[in-house]
């Protein structure tokens, strides 16, 4: 599993730096350090205008809806490059190429996604506040908790997606018959194709 997880996340990394550069990806959790510290700094005079409940909220609804976008970018974004670069092959859709669990492969899906993209942005935004500390006077255990909450409805976005896109993907059994296939067309190739009859 360890194995798997290695070669999902280098995956990720190439499949995100070969659309920009490794370097213009990188700079990505650099950008969001430098966000959540000018947050952090005016964030008396955003409290001002906000109350801090509705902030927190907002906060999760956004983390929620990163989790969505997340699990749904696992699934058919991975779909859609496939179909675009043919010569290529993504991890996603080995289960119906060769010999691997489907669960094992999802459950790593999972896995993957939820280490890199929390790091990718969760952990830059917790390390801007924590650089705010001295300037602010924020508790260190306040922006913990507020990482755990935000990590939860994180997670919660992402397993929602992840279930839909699972649903998706295993779909309906598909029916063949002397017409063909009908049904979920991903699994197509795994009906025998009608043989013509003699002439």
């Amino acid at each position: 599993m360890s194995y798997l997880l290695r070669l999902m996340l280098k995956e990720e990394f190439r499949m995100h730096a070969r659309y920009s550069s490794p370097r213009m990806f990188l700079t990505f959790p650099v950008v969001v350090f430098l966000f959540s510290l000018a947050i952090g700094l005016t964030s008396h005079r955003i409290l001002e205008a906000t109350p801090l409940s509705e902030a927190i909220l907002f906060l999760h609804v956004s983390a929620f809806l990163y989790g969505l976008g997340v699990g749904a970018f696992g699934f058919l974004g991975a779909q859609y490059l496939e179909r675009r670069h043919g010569n290529r092959n993504y991890l996603v859709a080995m289960p119906a190429l060769l010999p691997m669990s489907f669960r094992r492969t999802f459950f790593g899906m999972y896995v993957r996604d939820a280490l890199f993209y929390t790091v990718l942005l969760l952990v830059p935004m917790v390390a801007g506040l924590l650089a705010s500390v001295p300037f602010t006077g924020f508790r260190v255990a306040s922006i913990g908790f507020l990482f755990l909450a935000s990590l939860v409805s994180f997670l919660l976005g992402m397993s929602l997606s992840f279930f839909v896109s699972t649903l998706y993907i295993r779909g309906p059994r598909p029916r063949c018959g002397p017409g063909g296939c009908r049904g979920n067309r991903r699994l197509h190739r795994r009906c025998p194709r009608p043989r013509p009859g003699p002439l």
